[in-house]
């Protein structure tokens, strides 16, 4: 893992914060928005996929402190209501679990 945080974009117009990032502002279609890191958050709902002929996969809906949410890979054993990290894996998001105490 990269270990970089996802970014959000922020329109400096209206302040509305969304994900991924885009041209412009899905609420205003303000041009100006800047960027914002969004390291961790507490998931939503965690749900397991299972494609044919492939192995389960795990993903969480995780809610960033800037507002948007954010699906993430989920490890086995996460749980809604519970704080984690988000990281990049390459072209992924991977949701870990916070360090306790953070947060």
């Amino acid at each position: 893992m990269s270990g970089d945080a996802p970014v959000v974009g922020r329109c400096a117009t209206c302040g509305h914060a969304s994900f991924p990032l885009r041209a412009a502002c899905p609420r205003c279609l303000g041009g100006d928005l800047g960027a914002e890191a969004a390291p961790d958050g507490v998931i939503e709902h965690v749900t397991v996929v299972r494609p044919r002929g492939s192995a389960a996969v795990g993903l969480a809906e995780v809610r960033t402190a800037q507002g948007p949410c954010i699906v993430a890979l989920a490890p086995a054993g996460l749980q809604a209501g519970q704080r984690v990290r988000l990281v990049a894996d390459g072209d992924r998001t991977v949701a870990v679990p916070a360090a306790a105490g953070s947060g």
